[in-house]
């Protein structure tokens, strides 16, 4: 996920469906983490 990260334009986002990601550790590479039905974790105040 780090090279994929790397590769797009930022800001990263990340929209999961279907809750099956590790949203922690994908919001600590730096992308901004879409759930259903979960908060969002996104790096913008």
């Amino acid at each position: 996920m780090k090279k994929i990260y790397k590769s797009m334009v930022k800001p990263a986002f990340i929209f999961d469906g279907r809750n099956i990601i590790d949203r922690n550790k994908l919001f600590k590479i730096g992308f901004n983490v879409y759930s259903i039905g979960k908060p969002a974790l996104t790096h913008f105040k």
